[in-house]
């Protein structure tokens, strides 16, 4: 094993590139996109687009056939609940009756949904909009 000495200057040009990549890593977690928000939001928005997806190539995207598909209940529920914001699928309603006819419609309303709640800094019109999950048991 080898010990490798650095000179004072050098250590002190690493501490301050490692503050300055520290404070950079908190005001990226601080980001909308890269906080617990946009965790939830984007990845419901990805689970959204899969469900119409599925749903215009045929499936049902019922809770119980999205989980034989490998979809969470809890992930279909957020995905759903943006369905809803959206005005995609009726709320309260059979998540397979879609209002929308067109696919690119339905891209278009999820992303025009996503871009309201991040301005919105919340996701209290998701929430309203959530399903119940399911205990297993």
């Amino acid at each position: 094993m080898s010990i490798i000495m650095y000179s004072p200057a050098e250590l002190d040009r690493v501490r301050v590139s490692l503050a300055t990549v520290q404070a950079e890593n908190r005001r990226l977690r601080r980001m909308t996109q890269n906080g617990k928000l946009g965790r939830v939001l984007h990845r419901a928005a990805a689970d959204a687009r899969q469900l119409v997806t599925w749903r215009f190539a045929g499936y049902s995207v019922s809770r119980r056939n999205c989980e034989g598909y490998g979809m969470t209940q809890r992930r279909w529920a957020w995905a759903m609940a943006l369905l809803r914001a959206a005005r995609i699928v009726p709320y309260p309603g059979d998540s397979d009756a879609f209002q929308v006819e067109d696919f690119d419609d339905c891209i278009g309303r999820i992303d025009a949904e996503v871009r309201r709640t991040e301005a919105s800094g919340d996701l209290v019109r998701l929430r309203m909009r959530m399903h119940k999950l399911r205990r297993r048991g």
